[in-house]
């Protein structure tokens, strides 16, 4: 489930099996909906990023995009 994130977390100790090294907060996931997409993700430590937002939520502490493709200003800066 992502929601509780037990999703997450298979992840996270799936990629750091092979590289024990990786930092949870080198992670980033992109998500549309803050309950089951930032709040578990950013529980464990990673970077979270919403898209498909119609209107920001000042209330999520995450950068909130309206379409994916405006993601690219906030990776490639």
């Amino acid at each position: 489930s992502k929601r509780d994130g037990a999703a997450f977390k298979q992840w996270l100790d799936e990629v750091r099996e092979n590289d024990p090294k990786i930092k949870p907060s080198e992670f980033l996931y992109v998500g549309d909906r803050p309950v089951s997409d930032v709040e578990p993700v950013v529980a464990l430590g990673m970077k979270a990023v919403l898209v498909n937002v119609k209107k920001k939520d000042d209330s999520v502490r995450v950068p909130q995009f309206h379409s994916l493709l405006d993601l690219r200003s906030h990776l490639f800066t």
